[in-house]
């Protein structure tokens, strides 16, 4: 593994979540906007529309177009998914989550929260790490 894999697994260990700069190259960027929005031309039906959160959500992306596979094997990220998972691992869940600008001084509904609680709900603490979501923003999102 890489020395900067191997600082975001001890974040990812420390902290519950890591950061990885520069996860996907610009060029994949761009490929992945550009399929996006083909995607919520082509298929309405798979769109949930959150209006009062101004969030719309497209589910079951790898099944879309080619491109939204890559971002599944990225070297950025993979190694460190693999050191607490194994190689041998499924995709489990897969959306695009697409949010629009709030007005001036609206705060966001969204909250971070614990995927697969309906697994681990009767389970007691410590819960084991069955899970690991990966998330890449295609767009700047370093201002409000």
């Amino acid at each position: 593994m890489f020395a900067a894999a191997e600082e975001r697994v001890t974040e990812l260990a420390e902290q519950g979540y890591t950061v990885v700069p520069d996860a996907l190259d610009p060029g994949l960027v761009a490929r992945l906007s550009a399929a996006m929005d083909r995607a919520l031309e082509r298929y309405p039906d798979r769109i949930r529309a959150e209006p009062e959160k101004r969030r719309s959500q497209l589910y079951g992306i790898p099944a879309l177009d080619p491109v939204f596979v890559e971002p599944l094997l990225q070297p950025t990220t993979m190694p460190i998914v693999c050191t607490f998972l194994g190689w041998n691992i499924h995709l489990h869940h897969s959306h695009a989550d697409l949010t629009r600008p709030l007005p001036p001084g609206e705060r966001s509904s969204y909250r971070w929260h614990r995927d697969m609680q309906s697994t681990t709900y009767t389970l007691p603490p410590p819960l084991p790490l069955l899970s690991i979501k990966v998330g890449y923003f295609l767009t700047d999102v370093t201002t409000p």
